[in-house]
């Protein structure tokens, strides 16, 4: 039975540890990132538990002492879902086991015949309350694909206190006190449940779950130690994800889909663009030098060369103009209001943009800083610049970029995409540099 307690401790620490890194993602499918208050869950179950330990002989009456080893017991638990994965649980629960013992010895004497200690395999009535983690088998080997899989089947440890109740049924042999009455004591569980969710917030278990019982300082004593089995079968109502975090989830679902696979495609696009404009623009080139040097017999060809020229130059001034709509919003940086630090959760979108700048190293970029509707057009025009500079330095001293490939403007409230009140104008977006020489 010790050996039952130190291995539900040590895995509660294990998996508890592990639990600590929630935010987890596979090669399917990323985890999103919830808040505090999103997918809490509840909990209540009934079942029966199982005294471990077999009849020992009273010392006192030299007999067997008579026990029920099968009784009952209720409970409860509020988990938070952590990830796929991992949930913690604040759990407790009630059990009777051994509720119509009569007439039992509390004390068994030592080998030496003289000296007592206490005997703890009567358990009776006791409350639990722990800190559990469960660990999901199927979402470890699956993956985070699924997110509503009707089944689950996981395993379950933590550790806690118990406290022993007053219980009428229970007298000793030599009228001594019940020396457990109202103590409290140790607990370690190990166990493994099965769950079936047959509808979105509601879902039916059990969870066969073995308690080791302990008093700490005694542990070495096997008789102060007492396991039990408890089987409960519950329901568990999911509380869900709140409204702030499944539009959150929601947009940057669509940045994510658009960002870097987009940006990188309408780089490519327009760095090949470009080559094949200053290759044309070559050819004329040297087409005009022949052509100058041939007589006015072919001026009309020259006159087309140059208007094709004069297309092409126009052709790559609107590429440049316009690249604030082709290239700027898939990794646009996002921002709370009267915020100019890059938020936390901005951090990967411009990891993501560094990316791109190291693999086209020759490329230069122009950083703009917007700003939406409220303050003042003096006020926003600051803030913007701070943002502008802010994000420059980043990619500066902790990326690596080199400074002069990087130029900043700020445009402050006066330039908007659609509606200023929009708060996707509070934002930092990145363009491509055209040369037009």
């Amino acid at each position: 039975m010790k050996k039952t307690l130190k291995f539900a401790l040590v895995a509660c620490f294990v998996l508890g540890f592990s639990g600590a890194y929630a935010q987890e993602s596979t090669s399917q499918a990323h985890y999103p990132h919830y808040g505090l208050w999103s997918n809490w869950s509840v909990g209540i179950n009934g079942g029966w538990t199982w005294r471990l330990q077999k009849e020992t002989i009273d010392p006192a009456i030299h007999a067997f002492n008579p026990h029920e080893r099968w009784s009952w017991g209720i409970g409860g638990f509020l988990a938070k879902e952590l990830n796929h994965v991992w949930d913690l649980r604040f759990q407790f629960n009630y059990s009777d086991v051994d509720s119509k013992i009569k007439n039992i010895n509390l004390w068994r004497i030592q080998p030496d015949g003289h000296s007592i200690r206490p005997n703890l395999n009567y358990i009776g009535e006791h409350l639990n309350w722990d800190i559990d983690v469960t660990f999901s088998i199927i979402d470890a080997i699956k993956g985070y694909k699924d997110p509503y899989r009707k089944w689950q089947w996981y395993l379950l440890a933590g550790m806690g206190n118990t406290r022993f109740l007053p219980d009428a049924d229970r007298h000793t042999t030599d009228g001594s006190e019940d020396l457990w009455l109202g103590k409290t004591v140790f607990n370690g569980n190990l166990g493994m449940g099965v769950s079936w969710r047959f509808i979105d917030l509601l879902s039916v278990y059990v969870e066969p779950t073995l308690y080791a019982i302990a008093d700490i300082p005694q542990i070495h004593n096997a008789d102060w130690v007492g396991t039990y089995l408890y089987i409960p079968i519950g329901l568990e109502f999911h509380l869900g994800v709140t409204a702030t975090d499944k539009a959150r989830v929601e947009q940057e679902k669509l940045l994510t889909q658009e960002r870097f696979d987009s940006l990188a495609k309408d780089l490519e696009d327009a760095n090949d663009e470009l080559a094949k404009a200053k290759e044309q623009e070559n050819d004329l080139k040297n087409k005009i030098a022949a052509l100058e040097d041939e007589n006015g017999k072919l001026q009309d060809q020259l006159d087309k060369a140059e208007a094709d020229n004069d297309r092409m130059r126009n052709a790559l001034k609107n590429v440049k103009d316009n690249q604030q709509n082709l290239y700027g919003m898939p990794l646009s940086i996002l921002y709370p209001n009267d915020v100019w630090k890059v938020p936390s959760d901005q951090m990967r979108k411009l990891e993501a943009v560094a990316e791109v700048m190291k693999n086209n190293s020759d490329t230069k970029f122009t950083i703009i800083s917007f700003c939406d509707e409220p303050a003042s057009y003096e006020y926003n025009d600051k803030l913007s610049e701070k943002r502008a500079k802010e994000v420059k330095r980043l990619l500066v001293e902790k990326y690596g970029i080199d400074g002069d490939r990087l130029t900043t403007e700020w445009k402050g409230k006066r330039e908007c995409f659609g509606d200023c009140k929009f708060s996707i104008n509070r934002r930092t977006s990145f363009y491509v540099n055209m040369d037009e020489e």
